[in-house]
């Protein structure tokens, strides 16, 4: 699995309104904090959605790859998951922000390939 396909991939995962969180990186079906990788998450921040995608701590590289890509974008301050639990961030930004990281990921690895 390449960055662009993480991406995309975690993008899925919060695509329903009620699969994104905030305030903590993945929550179970009560609304406890949990693990993104534990599999009675149900919801998940966008750190969250992409530490689940890349298996983090597993693949350490790749997710730091696409924590790039998403940062570079989503005009953090402090980080995404400062970024993803501001009191007025919405789903629709959350998504976007995977959008044009989508994007400019695509991009990066189309110039790197061409090189």
């Amino acid at each position: 699995m390449n960055s662009v396909e993480v991406l995309l991939a975690a993008k899925e995962l919060l695509n329903d309104p009620k699969c994104w969180t905030k305030g903590t990186v993945a929550r179970n079906a009560n609304g406890g904090a949990v693990a993104p990788n534990n599999t009675d998450a149900v919801c998940w921040c966008a750190v969250g959605a992409l530490a689940k995608i890349c298996k983090y701590p597993f693949n350490p590289t790749l997710y730091e790859t696409v924590i790039y890509a998403f940062e570079n974008v989503s005009s953090r301050q402090n980080g995404i998951g400062y970024w993803n639990d501001d009191k007025d961030r919405t789903h629709e930004e959350v998504l976007n922000a995977f959008d044009r990281a989508i994007f400019e990921e695509s991009k990066r690895i189309k110039n790197e390939t061409a090189v």
